[in-house]
């Protein structure tokens, strides 16, 4: 009988390789605090429980994962074609909220896992899309931060609605003002008059006033926003936040900042850009164009177009 070599032990199961995700979706002092929270999470999961090494930090900061974002996650598709590319074996985020809430996003992440065999750690817990109950695991989930995420999106209508009852500014801040936050907690006090860029905008308002061309007008905020467009130079000259004026729903209140317009130019401006042709309007098109044909001997079964421009060029019949 021939004696046994026994094999040294080998590994089958491979090396974890993580990918650490972090999204907050508010981030009003621009510090990061909630990421590099979930980033450190992440540091002390890969150490102490997966033994994994870390590939790279992917990182979206004041970014909405519900249905209702509107920016781009450039860090989240950063991760999704890594993932693809085989950059690591295991994507590891604080808890369920953070990769989305919406199942159009966590659904093909899902079946990404799947394909590719890549794992996910999050609360604790490391799930593998090509088990059943992982799977269904975090699909509960997924429908879970979904429901939350629709949640965030009626409670902030009902702030929105709010704040413009009380006249207090949301959303996007309007060219020329600047938002006021506390400086203990980060919560939005209100909005000011930029020192910087309400002149600006009180000068655009200026030039319309005496007759100025939009383009120059565009031009002349070229200056100080490089990427202005005349869509954005009419939003803006359009804008009743800029006479005090704190509008939603169509409804209309009155607004606790400083306004930049008196009403009477505001108005002046309205109607001189209404009367304006806009640039793509000066190209003026042909009133006739194509073949004429005369009631009496328009043919029952017409030529098609191409045909006619080819037998007759430049003719009317």
């Amino acid at each position: 009988m021939g004696n046994v070599i026994g094999l040294p032990n080998q590994t089958l199961t491979p090396r974890l390789v993580a990918a650490l995700y972090a999204r907050a979706s508010h981030d009003p002092r621009k510090r990061g605090t909630s990421t590099r929270d979930q980033f450190e999470v992440g540091e002390m999961v890969c150490q102490e429980e997966l033994n994994a090494e870390i590939y790279g930090y992917y990182e979206d900061r004041g970014l909405s994962a519900t249905r209702k974002a509107k920016k781009i996650r450039k860090d989240f598709q950063r991760l999704t074609a890594d993932a693809e590319a085989g950059c690591f074996n295991v994507i590891v985020y604080a808890d369920k909220s953070r990769i989305a809430r919406n199942l159009e996003v966590s659904i093909p992440l899902r079946s990404l896992c799947e394909r590719t065999g890549i794992k996910i750690y999050y609360d604790n817990r490391l799930y593998d899309m090509r088990v059943p109950k992982d799977r269904q695991a975090f699909t509960d989930d997924a429908v879970a931060a979904e429901r939350e995420g629709e949640d965030i999106i009626a409670r902030a209508d009902r702030t929105a609605r709010l704040n413009a009852r009380r006249g207090r500014p949301h959303g996007v801040t309007a060219f020329g003002y600047r938002r006021r936050y506390d400086p203990d907690d980060g919560t939005l006090i209100g909005q000011e008059p930029h020192p910087e860029l309400a002149p600006v905008v009180i000068t655009m308002f200026d030039m319309i006033d005496q007759g100025k061309s939009q383009r120059s007008v565009l031009a002349y905020a070229r200056q100080f926003r490089p990427t202005m467009t005349f869509p954005g130079l009419k939003v803006i000259l359009s804008n009743k936040t800029y006479i005090g004026v704190r509008t939603n729903r169509g409804q209309e209140y009155e607004a606790q900042w400083g306004r930049l317009v008196s009403d009477e130019v505001f108005h002046r401006v309205q109607a001189r850009i209404r009367d304006t042709y806009s640039p793509r309007a000066e190209i003026q098109q042909k009133l006739l164009s194509g073949e004429a044909w005369c009631a009496n001997c328009r043919p029952t079964d017409p030529i098609p177009a191409a045909s006619k421009m080819r037998a007759f060029p430049g003719r009317a019949i």
